[in-house]
């Protein structure tokens, strides 16, 4: 199951507006919380926000994390050489755990991880084919306080392609830590095909990559929030746009949230939702379509016989041979990013 870990900008934000923000993401029972302590320099009032986030974080159970640098340990003499003095200064201020950014080198880091306040130490995840093994085998770091975090890129052009993400998701994974990447429609992402994606798109695809998300937009909506809320944690969901004339009993097939998973004898054309229940007949509905095409959600009708009621996505181009009805075609990005995830027994389901 993917988490959900939502940014707060102390610098900016008002008192009123982080009360607002935590109790709304506890009444949809969001869990993570990232801030950064970059810039404090003794500033009283982001200390003052900070104790009103986790003061309030601890009411509703949720778990704040902070980025830091070396600059921020220097202004509070804090050294990596008492690591102990160290989680204790963060514990105090009510952090759950912290992100080095690059004021730790990977010893350090390492110590960090053996400490027994389940005090979590953040990596980072884009350094993962560099660092990691090293950090488990010649350092033996602690897996059970570790989280590993993709980078956030401002810039475009700037971000990680899939291929590079996945290298490092699975560095994290072969090893039992979690991995997370950066989504946000305003102000960058972790990997540079999400830049002009909407934020749904975005969170949808790191659920099929199979990360956890971290929301960078600071006050994400109520409206959003329910949607991310209802967004299926583990399924690859994918969006369509709707034949119109398609039926009631091709809709309800359609949308089945329950039993769509792709049959494990894979097709070399189609990837096949095996059939759950006894459908009516789908009679065959006339199309000029001589070819259905990559993405298209098909259903097989009463010519089929007693494949009638199967619903396949069509991935290669293959010849309309009249015992399937044309039901939806899946939406971009979703088409061309989203069926490489769909892999044997996985789950999926189709939104409009």
């Amino acid at each position: 199951m993917s988490l959900f870990g939502f940014s707060v900008d102390l610098h900016s934000a008002t008192k009123a507006q982080l009360t607002n923000y935590i109790e709304l993401l506890a009444k949809y029972q969001k869990q993570l919380i990232f801030t950064s302590l970059v810039g404090f320099a003794n500033n009283q009032e982001l200390w003052e926000k900070l104790a009103q986030v986790t003061q309030l974080a601890k009411k509703y159970q949720m778990f704040v994390y902070a980025t830091i640098d070396q600059k921020f340990l220097e202004n509070y003499n804090l050294t990596y050489k008492k690591t102990k003095e160290l989680i204790n200064f963060f514990k105090n201020k009510g952090l759950a755990g912290i992100k080095c950014d690059q004021a730790f080198d990977l010893t350090t880091q390492t110590k960090l991880t053996y400490n027994n306040q389940e005090f979590k130490i953040i990596i980072n995840g884009s350094h993962n084919l560099i660092n990691l093994d090293k950090l488990v085998l010649e350092y033996r770091i602690n897996n059970k306080n570790v989280i590993s975090c993709y980078n956030f890129y401002q810039q475009r052009y700037t971000a990680a392609s899939v291929d590079q993400y996945l290298i490092n998701q699975y560095e994290s994974h072969i090893n039992n830590i979690p991995f997370a990447g950066f989504v946000s429609d305003k102000q960058g992402c972790s990997l540079e095909i999400h830049r002009d994606w909407s934020l749904s798109a975005q969170i949808h695809h790191l659920i099929a990559l199979g990360t956890d998300v971290i929301i960078v937009n600071q006050f994400v909506s109520e409206t959003e929030l329910k949607l991310i809320t209802n967004i299926a944690q583990k399924k690859v969901t994918l969006a369509v746009d709707i034949i119109e004339d398609i039926s009631e009993v091709e809709r309800k097939i359609l949308f089945d949230d329950k039993n769509h998973f792709v049959r494990p004898d894979l097709a070399q054309d189609l990837f096949i939702s095996p059939i759950k229940n006894e459908v009516d007949n789908i009679k065959v509905r006339a199309t000029n379509q001589e070819y259905f095409e990559v993405g298209d959600v098909i259903i097989c009708n009463e010519n089929a016989l007693i494949d009638c009621g199967q619903l396949q996505i069509v991935t290669n181009r293959i010849k309309n041979d009249g015992i399937r009805n044309l039901v939806a075609k899946i939406k971009e990005p979703y088409r061309s990013h989203f069926l490489s995830e769909l892999k044997a027994t996985r789950s999926f389901k189709f939104i409009a």
